[in-house]
């Protein structure tokens, strides 16, 4: 069967030391190709980033999401480098299969994190300092 996310249903990345304050769905500033099919919001208590869908994903889809700078987020104290995202982390609680917390793998020399699942994410910060508020680009896809 096809992989998809259902409406309602969240991918996850938990990321911790990102900086910046809470932002809840109504205030968060999301642009890119799939914005309108994704709501997003930040929990800087517990270190989540999360995209829920407002209706089903459709398989063999690529949807593409901008996290603005007005969010005002930082990327992690740690900065993103390979070897290092033991606790940067991606789930997905899904009626179709869960995907459980599954570390980030690696990041590509294009600045791609890859998590090796049902769905492929990749992401990248803008930043070019741990201080610097950064604009995120998240891309998901399914693998059937």
């Amino acid at each position: 069967p096809t992989f998809v996310v259902k409406k309602h249903e969240s991918f996850i990345f938990k990321i911790p030391g990102m900086g910046g304050q809470s932002v809840s769905k109504a205030d968060f500033l999301l642009s890119g190709a799939s914005a309108a099919s994704f709501d997003a919001e930040w929990d800087d208590a517990n270190d989540i980033l999360s995209f829920t869908a407002k209706a089903d994903t459709v398989a063999d889809t690529t949807y593409t999401l901008v996290v603005e700078v007005g969010n005002r987020l930082r990327i992690p104290v740690k900065g993103f480098v390979n070897g290092m995202f033991s606790e940067t982390t991606f789930k997905c609680d899904c009626v179709n299969g869960n995907i459980y917390e599954t570390p980030v793998q690696e990041f590509f020399d294009v600045g791609w994190p890859l998590v090796y699942s049902a769905y492929t994410s990749k992401m990248i910060a803008d930043a070019t300092k741990i201080t610097d508020v950064s604009e995120l680009y998240f891309e998901f896809e399914a693998n059937d």
